[in-house]
């Protein structure tokens, strides 16, 4: 069962109450900026998460910002990254992996067993980015407003259990960047390169066998009912990271008072807040696989242990990209590592 603490449970539940209706002044007093959002609306992490974020810039600019998330996303997630860039959107979620060779140091989350939950790797991943990353200058005409690690990636499967790594082999599994091939080619299962919108028709038609996904992902994009096996490891299989950025130059236009705004909704407290309902999507989302008759299978001990011998090389890599950035590798991740262990013993 999912434990919160006192600080996330307070974001959660201001997340919530901000989700409700705001007055605002009249449209001349109003600065209308575009907030792109890939993820479906009927997703909590929109719903509540990326429309109180809208709501709390609203209501702590006095009105004269206006966050408008669009009915539709205007860009599939590899160029939303281009959109927020040429000015079509002003501010943007995004998954960092679509700019994994420019903006490195964030896929720290990606290395295998450092967090239990979402709010601990993504509490460390902003602090670890305040104090390490942004010296490194990777984001260019981009600013993160927050960045944040999703929910437990585990692994659906179709027809097939999986209680070995040995199991793993010859399995066929969607792949949506490279990282998540590399790593499947790391377990000897074979990835299959497309986006993660496509899993329900990919496993569902028999072109894969199964993903590596959150739980609530897992269930909102079609997999419930579909995938009857499901492997559990503690913190997951991996855990990408997501950011929430805006165009700098549009940043930079506006009042002290408006960036004051957004940087009070945005930057840690944000991060708690949308990893806090990423986490409960998984929880709700993996009860929900298990209501519907799934079998869910716990990780061995040696099962673990062998995926992270054969993940070993993600946080090797990791080194190398941070000395490439020219920033600290080891010490990032030590101090990466001594947030999550603070925030475990609280």
């Amino acid at each position: 069962m999912l434990t919160l603490t006192k600080r996330a449970l307070s974001a959660f539940a201001g997340a919530a109450l901000l989700a409700g209706g705001l007055a605002s002044p009249s449209a001349a007093e109003t600065r209308e900026l575009i907030f792109d959002v890939y993820i479906p609306a009927r997703a909590p992490i929109t719903s509540i998460g990326f429309v109180g974020f809208a709501k709390q810039v609203e209501e702590l600019s006095g009105g004269s910002l206006k966050l408008t998330i669009p009915s539709a996303p205007m860009a599939p997630p590899p160029r939303i990254f281009d959109i927020v860039e040429d000015g079509v959107a002003d501010l943007a979620v995004v998954p960092i992996i679509y700019r994994g060779d420019q903006i490195t140091l964030p896929s720290i989350t990606d290395i295998f067993g450092l967090a239990k939950t979402a709010q601990h790797a993504s509490i460390a991943l902003w602090r670890t980015h305040v104090k390490y990353f942004q010296a490194a200058d990777q984001w260019g005409d981009l600013m993160p407003v927050t960045m944040f690690a999703h929910g437990d990636e585990q692994l659906f499967v179709k027809g097939r259990a999986v209680n070995t790594v040995s199991d793993m082999e010859g399995l066929k599994l969607v792949a949506p960047s490279t990282l998540h091939a590399t790593r499947y080619e790391a377990l000897d299962a074979v990835p299959v390169g497309a986006p993660m919108v496509k899993m329900f028709e990919l496993v569902s038609g028999g072109v894969a066998d199964g993903t590596v996904v959150p739980a609530g992902p897992a269930q909102i994009q079609g997999l419930l009912g579909v995938a009857d096996n499901v492997t559990v490891i503690p913190g997951g299989f991996s855990r990408p990271a997501f950011a929430v950025i805006m165009n700098r130059d549009v940043f930079d236009s506006l009042t002290p008072e408006q960036q004051a705004a957004i940087l009070e909704a945005g930057e840690e407290a944000l991060s708690i807040k949308l990893s806090t309902i990423a986490q409960q999507e998984s929880v709700v989302g993996m009860a929900e696989f298990e209501k519907a008759g799934a079998a869910i299978v716990e990780a061995s001990a040696e099962m673990i242990e062998e995926t992270r011998a054969r993940l070993q090389y993600i946080e090797q890599d990791w080194l190398k990209k941070a000395e490439e950035a020219g920033i600290d590798g080891p010490a990032a991740l030590a101090y990466y590592r001594s947030i999550i262990a603070e925030l475990e013993a609280e």
